[in-house]
């Protein structure tokens, strides 16, 4: 097998997860805003060196596959980055866009006057003059979601015909047409035209960040597709992707990787927390699947295309700490210090006290081995700005102001699982929690006793787990249709449904390269068996006994009494990817990978600490805390009562031992 890369694009690093059989190779590059193609090449080149390549096309040669996830579509709706839309929607609602309340596109990604009502049926002519009048506003992309087009597109359908008539491609004045009806057949009038807006004002950036990255790997020697993650947790070419596909990408990649080591070992039941420098992503595995979240929202605006539930809430590693003047209650986050000017202990004008401040005051990072010795911080300041800022406002010391800081982001990591899992009608503490992100291993384990979860899993690669995750995604469409019938009542429905579904999967796959025996599919059944939509997983394509069952034992009813909502088909096509091979264990003793000792501050006193070397300990060792563990891009905090043990996979098991 040869080499495959995987790029996970962020908003302060890109990260790279380059892997050829065993040997694996890690990367971050600063991601670059003002064209994120560069910072997709840069993370391409520093793994061709990493692998000790003369150059990128010899390098390219040797890759079987590339996977890309990308923040474009975050960044283009924060910076209102995208073409002037112009909207079409059933006259008399031009202004509340169906809403009745309910938060709009309006007036943020479409302008007021940009919006414009057609009666039904309207000829030719009206809809001739209306394109034509928002044409000389300025649009530069139509898009049409007409009341009731869920249950009958055809009227978009004709109207978007209309226009491609007066307005074929091959004139330079042709403009994108996009129909609510291509992005959602879900109910929810408002949610389905927020949903196509913003799948249109993503539309062009998308296409040019991905078809210029497309081009510069052909440039470079690469004759392989590119590959687009996708929120429904697979991956597909360019030219198979809509815009509103790859948003929140990147956070899902990551609990595609927790679900991956999920089922390396066995386990049902996971919750990961993705810690990263501003935010928080928590991702659920119940009975080994994915959970959904299906009353999305995109930046506030509900949309009508559910999602692979990732929740974020604000609290990360450079999230800033204040307290009220007011109330002289400590706040961590949502404020961010970012990359730049970043933590006080940078050194490169921040001035505000943040997290990552915290764990240098406590000696929980050492100040000259950040980022692997890269980057040396400055404990003078952290304290300096801890003590003035914090410490004397709430009238300790230094040391227990930033235990403070540590605590409230621990608070806030495990009241956002306790919310997401109670939500679910699920316990804390029948789950094992995967930590994840660059500060995963550093609060894992407080989070952990926080929840009354017992075993926490870290992982080597936890900094770049977003590349690392998609390097387990195969190419995957999605294909849906609304049922709303009993079990007992829908087998009709379905059979036609997955007929259809089999059919343009067919062709869809032939699109990305892959031969009909080449593609396998399964089969979901979004229910509501009383206690609120689920998805289940059915084996096979038919409703038979074995899917009956599988209904029944999730939703804890007879089967033929649920509601089937909707029918959903995967089809997937199997990729090159990276699969960890087990070793065997060694020893339980980690002394070859003992550094030294350094002080830091426990819960009430200085302690001198062990300080383990991450990557020379070995599968089978053991340490025991309290105890600190570096990697060049993350750090590892073993308090006392827990044990962390390397395993075959190399991943590090933390267990709270009393």
């Amino acid at each position: 097998m040869g080499i495959t890369v995987d790029i996970d694009n962020g908003g302060t690093f890109t990260d790279g997860f380059f892997a050829h059989g065993s040997e694996i190779r890690t990367v971050k590059v600063d991601t670059t805003p003002h064209d994120l193609t560069v910072c997709f090449l840069n993370c391409l080149e520093e793994g061709a060196r990493a692998f000790g390549y003369p150059g990128l096309s010899q390098f390219l040669r040797d890759t079987d596959v590339i996977r890309f996830s990308t923040t474009t579509g975050t960044n283009a709706i924060i910076q209102r980055k995208g073409p002037r839309v112009g909207l079409i929607v059933s006259a008399g609602h031009e202004e509340d866009l169906y809403g009745n309340g309910l938060p709009s596109v309006r007036g943020e990604l479409v302008a007021e006057n940009m919006v414009a009502g057609v009666e039904p049926g309207a000829s030719e002519d009206t809809v001739r003059a209306l394109v034509r009048s928002l044409l000389e506003k300025g649009a530069r992309l139509l898009v049409i979601s007409l009341k009731d087009s869920y249950t009958d597109p055809q009227e978009e359908r004709r109207l978007k015909q209309i226009i491609r008539d007066d307005y074929p491609r091959q004139y330079l004045g042709s403009v994108p047409v996009l129909l609510a009806s291509e992005v959602t057949v879900r109910a929810g009038e408002l949610q389905r035209t927020n949903a196509a807006v913003i799948n249109g004002f993503l539309h062009k950036e998308m296409v040019r960040t991905l078809y210029k990255a497309d081009e510069d790997l052909r440039k470079a020697g690469y004759t392989r597709p590119l590959l687009v993650a996708h929120v429904n947790g697979g991956a597909a070419r360019v030219a198979k992707t809509r815009a509103i596909d790859t948003y929140n990408s990147g956070p899902v990649a990551a609990l595609m990787g927790a679900a991956f080591m999920a089922g390396l070992y066995g386990m049902r039941n996971v919750v990961s927390i993705d810690i990263g420098g501003t935010s928080t992503d928590v991702g659920v595995i119940v009975d080994g699947q994915y959970t959904y979240d299906f009353e999305p929202a995109i930046h506030g605006w509900p949309v009508a295309t559910p999602f692979i539930a990732v929740p974020t809430v604000g609290g990360g590693g450079g999230s800033i700490a204040r307290v009220s003047a007011f109330t002289g209650e400590l706040t961590v986050g949502p404020d961010s210090a970012g990359a730049v000017p970043g933590p006080v202990c940078y050194d490169l004008g921040g001035v505000e006290p943040t997290v990552t401040d915290a764990d240098v005051a406590l000696g929980v990072i050492d100040p000259s081995y950040f980022l692997g010795g890269r980057r040396r911080l400055s404990k003078e300041k952290a304290v300096e700005a801890i003590r003035e800022q914090i410490a004397g406002p709430m009238r300790v010391s230094v040391e227990e102001a930033a235990l403070a800081i540590r605590g409230r982001l621990i608070q806030i990591a495990a009241g956002e699982v306790s919310r997401v899992l109670a939500a679910r009608g699920r316990r804390p503490e029948d789950f094992v929690l995967f930590a994840l992100g660059g500060g995963g291993g550093s609060f894992g384990a407080e989070i952990g006793a926080a929840l009354g979860i017992r075993q926490i899993i870290t992982f080597p690669h936890s900094a770049v787990f977003g590349a690392m995750g998609l390097s387990t995604a195969d190419v995957v469409h999605s294909y849906e249709r609304p049922v709303h019938r009993r079990l007992a009542e829908a087998a009709e429905a379905i059979a036609r449904a997955v007929a259809d579904f089999r059919e343009a999967a067919l062709r869809d796959m032939r699109g990305e390269g892959f031969r009909a025996e080449a593609v396998s599919m399964g089969l979901e059944l979004e229910i509501n068996g009383g206690g609120g939509p689920q998805v289940v997983a059915i084996p096979g394509l038919e409703l038979d006994a074995a899917a009956r069952e599988a209904v029944s034992r999730a939703s804890g009813r007879d089967a033929d009494e649920v509601v089937v909502e909707f029918v959903r088909l995967k089809a997937v096509g199997n990729v090159a990817h990276h699969v960890p091979e087990p070793e065997e264990l060694e020893g339980s003793s980690p002394a070859a990978a003992l550094k030294g000792s350094r002080p830091v501050y426990w819960s009430d006193r200085w302690q001198e600490t062990d300080v383990y070397d991450r990557a020379r300990l070995r599968p089978g060792n053991v340490v025991q805390g309290p105890a600190i563990i570096e990697a060049a891009d993350s750090t590892f905090v073993v308090p006392a009562g827990c044990t962390y043990r390397v395993d075959q996979y190399r991943n590090g098991i933390i267990e709270w031992v009393r």
